[in-house]
């Protein structure tokens, strides 16, 4: 249950007249060659309009109508793939009306990239290596430092300045006597802890310590807790010389070297939850929302499965599509000024757009916004006067709970907005209540 504090989006709250959106299809993007392919999408609201389907620009398929259609739907691309071709898929409803909405999807024949940003081998052994004490027990009296859970060749902070990269990281609290791993206890839920923008990891031994502390307490309600709180890559910031990000997965990877190390790490691997606040909140809903797993995957950490048991984030920003945000939100001044240091996105397949991912196995959510809904496109004047906050606003959260409604699981996910609570006894209670059998 929610505290009585929080306060659930006004019904006249600003979202898309509109859309389509289509799943992810096959294995990141990748489909087995020269087979049919079925793809999986959904229109938000009822139409009576043709469904039209395109393949590279050129008319595949229309549609008619049979009634009021909307919700998940499922068209098949009989063609097949050849190895190594890519396609571009786009399904249209209301192509001649002024609200024409259309979904895109990119798919190509063949096996995914394999070994992705994998990290070294790993031990459990080799964990007292990192074990850290702290001699006043604030907020734990030790924990396990820089375990990389990711390419230890890569930099999460390019303006670091010194050319050393940083390595994908985590830190390991557990809720064991001293901090230590107790391999004879039950296994322990896992909390992945993901910063806000200007932050690090290590910032839940500093201003974070009430969540490290709320989160570690979940134990006492049933098997122990593990808090990892991850250094990750910023979708938007750091990108590569064509204006694409070099990662968009970098939370999907912790669970997987978590997941794939449960044994090790004595986690259970069915109570992995994500918790995170502003840039880690959108990272965290983005990979809440999208299974990376790839089973043909050399290394066998990118074999598993990325999905998350549940994500509780403060300010998420469910979308990073530039033209997504600015067609349904932005007056058409404000439009032309959002973000013009990124690539258009028309497709929404470059930053991030989590909508897309919901399906009916996607996780409990709860999406908390300490601003106020719109209804209606944020103006100039609003825009330069930064009186509404367009990174944060509940409006991105209702783009996601329009997803869930459209798959009958609207029960999962809640969205509020002119939050004003506690999120680190927020977070603790939303662990508690949902994770599974602990005894």
């Amino acid at each position: 249950m929610l505290a009585p504090y929080l306060i659930h989006l006004a019904l006249q709250a600003l979202t898309p007249a509109q859309a389509v959106e289509i799943s992810p299809v096959g294995t990141n993007g990748h489909v087995p060659a020269a087979v049919p392919v079925n793809i999986r999408y959904t229109t938000l609201k009822p139409t009576l309009a043709d469904q039209v389907f395109h393949i590279d620009g050129q008319l595949h398929e229309r549609r008619p109508p049979a009634g009021s259609q909307f919700g998940p739907q499922i068209f098949q691309y009989s063609e097949g793939i050849p190895n190594g071709d890519k396609r571009l898929l786009r399904i249209c409803i209301d192509e001649d009306a002024a609200d024409e909405a259309c979904g895109y999807a990119e798919m190509r024949g063949g096996p995914p990239p394999a070994g992705v940003d994998v990290p070294e081998l790993f031990s459990a052994a080799d964990l007292s290596d990192h074990f850290q004490v702290l001699a006043d027990c604030k907020p734990v009296c030790g924990y396990y430092s820089n375990v990389y859970y990711g390419d230890p060749e890569v930099s999460w902070v390019p303006e670091r300045g010194d050319g050393l990269a940083d390595g994908l990281r985590m830190d390991l609290y557990y809720s064991s006597a001293g901090g230590h791993l107790d391999a004879a206890a039950a296994p322990s839920t896992l909390v992945i802890y993901a910063h806000s923008a200007g932050s690090n990891k290590e910032s839940l031994l500093t201003r974070g310590q009430s969540l490290l502390r709320y989160l570690l307490h979940v134990a006492r309600s049933g098997s122990g807790v593990v808090v990892a709180s991850v250094d990750f890559r910023h979708p938007l910031k750091q990108l590569a010389n064509d204006l694409t990000p070099v990662s968009v997965a970098d939370l999907s990877y912790a669970v997987q070297f978590a997941r794939y190390h449960a044994a090790e790490l004595n986690i259970d691997p069915e109570n992995i939850f994500l918790v995170a606040t502003s840039l880690g909140a959108g990272v965290a809903v983005h990979a809440g929302a999208r299974e990376i797993a790839s089973p043909s995957d050399p290394s066998p950490v990118r074999r598993v499965s990325s999905a998350v048991r549940g994500v509780i984030a403060r300010d998420a920003q469910t979308s990073f599509s530039p033209h997504w945000f600015r067609s349904h939100f932005l007056e058409a001044p404000v439009a032309a000024r959002y973000q013009r240091d990124l690539l258009d996105d028309e497709y929404r397949l470059i930053y991030g757009h989590a909508p897309a991912g919901v399906n009916p196995d996607s996780p409990q959510m709860e999406l908390l916004y300490t601003g106020s809904a719109i209804d209606h496109k944020v103006t100039a004047q609003e825009y330069l006067s930064r009186t509404v906050d367009v990174v944060h606003l509940p409006n991105y959260g209702l783009a996601m709970e329009a997803q869930y409604r459209l798959y009958g699981i609207e029960d999962r996910i809640r969205v509020v907005e002119r939050y004003s609570g506690n999120f680190s006894l927020d977070a603790a209670r939303f662990v508690a209540a949902h994770r599974g059998n602990t005894n």
